[in-house]
């Protein structure tokens, strides 16, 4: 019984970008796919994540044949895997591998998604910058590209507050003031941060941050989840203001 171990990734250049192994993560094995296993000698016995096929292998029911190993492990995670011979012994065992297919998700390096989304909307130049805002014939809605990236509004149309809500709620006999807003699903990724300052005037500079009460992120939509902040409304004032950061 041969252990498989040896699957490589190298450098490899696509669209003009080089992706190294460090951009690779969640790597596993998800088929193997085998040939001239269907004869009644052959039998291909499979092992994943401690579970067998069957004690003696199996033989396969057509040439070529894809052995699911994530479905025979019972999990998508599959590090390794071994094949083996069922009829221990028996030379008349001579089916041969044709593939293995492996699973993965590319890191993409922070920054390259917010290019893609202002080439997306025509913007060029320094109207691309994250800073700008190019609505209203350049005054601007007074929302930044980066915060227009980061709460899925559109760049190229005033869309001031279309992304944004603020509300009551009750649950459980409390009393929340909330303030919703949309987020990428894939902030981190991204270099995002997104900040809620709040203080008790407008006066002094903010006291704290992202000190919610509660957050609750719902499913994610087309790339972005709604995050809703609870504030308990025991304090009479409350000054709220989003930041939003790339690093």
């Amino acid at each position: 019984m041969d252990s498989v171990s040896n699957i490589q990734i190298v450098d490899f250049e696509a669209n003009g970008g080089t992706l190294t192994l460090d951009d690779f993560t969640a790597l596993s094995f998800q088929s193997v796919t085998v040939y001239n296993a269907n004869n009644v000698a052959d039998r291909v016995k499979v092992v994943a994540g401690g579970v067998a096929n069957a004690a003696n292998g199996l033989k396969q029911s057509s040439s070529p044949a894809v052995i699911d190993l994530q479905a025979l492990a019972g999990f998508a995670a599959v590090s390794s895997f071994t094949l083996a011979n069922g009829n221990l012994g028996n030379a008349k065992d001579r089916w041969n591998i044709g593939g293995i297919q492996v699973g993965y998700t590319i890191q993409m390096p922070s920054g390259d998604n917010y290019a893609a989304w202002a080439s997306g909307y025509g913007l060029v130049g320094d109207d691309a910058l994250p800073g700008a805002d190019v609505e209203n014939g350049g005054l601007g809605d007074g929302y930044d590209n980066l915060a227009e990236f980061a709460l899925g509004m559109n760049p190229a149309n005033s869309d001031a507050g279309a992304r944004e809500s603020v509300g009551i709620a009750v649950e459980g006999g409390t009393n929340y003031f909330e303030y919703v807003h949309y987020r990428r699903s894939d902030y981190v990724a991204d270099g995002l941060t997104y900040l809620l300052i709040d203080s008790t005037n407008l006066v002094d500079s903010s006291s704290t941050t992202n000190a919610q009460d509660q957050v609750l992120v719902g499913l994610a939509v087309d790339g972005y989840e709604l995050v809703t902040n609870r504030y308990l409304t025991d304090s009479p004032d409350k000054f709220i203001r989003l930041k939003i950061r790339q690093d």
